[in-house]
């Protein structure tokens, strides 16, 4: 399996929960990117966010795309990880304006995850 600046959450935390578990160790706050209704998140977050190294007009295109994705996607733990039982490779993206290359290299560190890390722009 290979990994691109990806959240990869330890077994029984969620994505939310590791993200914001790592920033308050960090001593950061995450801006919010999620405006969430009735359990549905829509991404409200700067195109730059997601789409930091297209041309201006490929990111309206691909933003226009987004759609909305259950909370639960964001908040349920995880009960299996492919990571533990399937080698893997994790592209640190040094450039991306979601996940800080460090905390891309912690998600990589993932007690268990059998994992080969590599950085790139």
């Amino acid at each position: 399996m290979v990994y691109l600046a990806a959240n990869i959450p330890k077994l029984g935390e969620s994505h939310l929960g590791q993200c914001m578990a790592f920033a308050a160790s960090m001593g950061v706050e995450i801006s919010p990117v999620f405006d969430v209704k009735d359990g549905v998140a829509t991404f409200v977050g700067s195109e730059d966010v997601l789409f930091n190294d297209f041309p201006a007009d490929t990111k309206g295109k691909l933003r226009a795309v987004l759609k909305p994705q259950s909370v639960m996607t964001l908040t349920t733990p995880l009960t299996a990880a492919a990571h533990e039982t399937i080698p893997g490779w994790y592209l640190v993206c040094t450039q991306d304006n979601n996940f800080v290359a460090s905390f891309q290299e912690y998600l990589a560190s993932v007690p268990g995850a059998m994992m080969e890390v590599r950085r790139t722009n």
